[in-house]
């Protein structure tokens, strides 16, 4: 993170200043930091790539109980509180700034830009933070609102640090803009006549809307000429159907006829033997019905058996997920009431040691082994917690059963 863009309060103005205005005979103040520990300079940082010196800000001196990192190792709320500071400090400026929205369909060889000028700021125009542009939905509201002298919003200015605002959470109907934080804080670190920041935004030209239009229409033209060429097969399958029937139906005709001509000629020559045909034609196919429902039964029932089987084995597999979800429920209840207590004696050891001195040396230094082993830091006794007291220990003893001091204890805890 660059320090050298991060804003103080002017001690004489109260007003926030940015690090190239700043001056380094003027007093300042952290606006994080308490009253008394607040003192801040403006400092310069000589930079060779850009053949210049550039301002930055630093706390004078920090006392060791005040954690301040702004200038040094700021916050990612700090870093994106700032840019938006940072972005309404310079449109009030009146500088020149230009958002850029490139267009995402790099497949397309598209290198158009989108560009906008923020208008420059008047008196009657308001920046507001936390704007809250719709007011059928007070939940939604941009980092920063630019409103016009009627309080219609011209423009919203949204500060990206670690993710980027949905598409669908903004208006179409009002310009709104989506810039990383880094990227507001590297563009004003310097003066300039003009500034350019980048959009993030999603964005298309009209040239790749029409070649995306023209694939759909191409696709849609595929799709009605494929259903066309399935129509017609089907079509051609069906005239197809109906000449194979009327063929069918033909030779089944002569044969019908021929079957006949044979019958009526051996009519009269041997009628008994044509009944006795007709009789055993008559067996087989009651023979063959018979068979057939016979293997129509079985198969039935074998269906049968098998939905049954698939329902069992469905059956079993959820009571056996109940199961583990029940195991695997308990047992985080089990580790959640462990750790618990474990912090529970963890505490209560941190507060007996606190107020205990060593019984030897009588000071109140000691050197943490595990959370329920001390040594003392000036004479080296060794103590152990013992059901939440603090008890002497001999090496020897310490030694041999260390092991097994340390597997009873964690026991104790559980217990």
């Amino acid at each position: 993170m660059n320090r050298l863009v991060m804003t103080a309060i002017d001690k004489l103005t109260n007003i926030r200043t940015m690090p190239i205005d700043g001056d380094r005979d003027r007093e300042y103040i952290c606006p994080e930091c308490p009253i008394d520990d607040n003192r801040v300079i403006c400092c310069y940082n000589p930079n060779e790539k850009k053949r210049k010196k550039e301002n930055y800000f630093r706390h004078l001196q920090l006392s060791p109980d005040n954690p301040c990192r702004r200038f040094t190792n700021p916050t990612e709320k700090t870093i994106h509180d700032e840019a938006i500071n940072i972005e309404e400090i310079m449109i009030k400026n009146r500088n020149k700034i230009i958002i850029q929205r490139k267009c995402n369909e790099c497949d397309n060889g598209c290198d158009n830009v989108y560009e906008y000028e923020i208008p420059l700021y008047t008196d009657d125009k308001k920046l507001i933070k936390e704007c809250r542009y719709d007011s059928s939905n007070l939940k939604k509201s941009a980092d920063l609102g630019y409103l016009d002298e009627n309080g219609i919003p011209i423009c919203l200015l949204e500060v990206a640090n670690t993710h980027a605002t949905a598409e669908k959470s903004r208006p179409n109907t009002i310009e709104w803009f989506d810039t990383d934080a880094q990227t507001i804080l590297d563009e004003f670190s310097v003066k300039k006549k003009s500034y350019l920041l980048q959009c993030n935004r999603n964005y298309e030209c009209n040239k790749c809307i029409e070649i995306k239009e023209y694939k759909k229409r191409e696709e849609i033209r595929l799709k009605k000429c494929a259903r066309e060429e399935e129509r017609q097969n089907k079509l051609r399958l069906k005239l197809d159907k109906l000449r194979a029937e009327e063929n069918l139906k033909n030779k089944l005709r002569i044969q019908e006829e021929y079957r006949l001509h044979e019958e009526k000629e051996k009519a009269n020559a041997n009628l008994k033997l044509i009944e006795h045909k007709k009789k055993i034609w008559e067996e087989y196919e009651k023979k063959h019905a018979l068979e057939t429902a016979e293997r129509e039964q079985k198969r039935a029932l074998i269906i049968q058996e098998m939905n049954e089987r698939k329902i069992i084995e469905e059956q079993e597999k959820r009571r056996h997920k109940e199961e583990l979800d029940e195991m695997k429920r308990k047992r985080q209840i089990e580790d959640e009431q462990r750790r618990l207590l474990i912090e529970k004696k963890k505490a209560e050891f941190d507060i007996i040691k606190k107020k205990s001195n060593c019984a030897y040396c009588n000071r109140h230094e000691y050197s943490e082994i595990m959370w329920w082993h001390l040594n003392c830091g000036y004479c080296g006794t060794h103590y152990k917690n013992v059901n939440g007291f603090i008890c002497i220990v001999d090496d020897d003893d310490d030694d041999d059963d260390d092991d097994d001091d340390d597997e009873d204890e964690n026991d104790d805890i559980i217990d």
